[in-house]
């Protein structure tokens, strides 16, 4: 009997979160290579450099008192169209709040507080699903997807509750 035995390379990523990209261009950012020239298409450079995928945070209502939390829906949607086009892989962050995501703010997007668990996940899942198809009608659908950022602690937590009480890790 003979055996065959399929080998399957591994598909490596390399590259960064540019969340903050457009907005560095709009405040006029020069970008030069090794040699000091201008780069002129910051996503193409990164390609040629040997980069493949690139991450973008999506916040749900982003806080307008932090300017560099802008990711809404429709900024995310015209970066991961130029990323797609630009021949990246598409890294989406789902923050699932409205600012900064880390092990000491899970903050539960404004909006959301209200809602009771069960009202809670029918809203992650609607929210998630309308994301992805005006992604993906957008010509920005993702290649990967990260839940939540760095969750070590859950997320979702409410405004008023410091000691996690409210975790959703699944």
């Amino acid at each position: 009997a003979a055996m065959a035995l399929q080998l399957q390379a591994q598909e490596y990523y390399v590259g960064g979160d540019i969340s903050l990209l457009p907005k560095y261009e709009e405040a006029g950012v020069i970008y030069k290579d090794q040699g000091g020239n201008t780069v002129d298409d910051a996503l193409a450079f990164f390609r040629q450099q040997g980069q493949n995928a690139m991450r973008v945070r999506l916040f749900v209502n982003p806080d307008k008192s932090d300017k560099a939390v802008c990711q809404n829906l429709e900024f995310v949607k015209a970066l991961g169209k130029r990323i797609k086009d630009a021949g990246l892989k598409f890294m989406l962050d789902f923050h699932y709040s409205d600012t900064w995501a880390d092990p000491g703010k899970q903050w539960t997007p404004a909006d959301w507080l209200n809602l009771n668990d069960e009202a809670l996940c029918n809203k992650i899942y609607e929210y998630t699903k309308d994301c992805l198809q005006q992604l993906k009608a957008a010509g920005a659908e993702p290649d990967m997807i990260q839940t939540g950022n760095e969750i070590s602690y859950g997320m979702l937590w409410a405004k008023t509750d410091t000691n996690n009480n409210r975790c959703y890790t699944n």
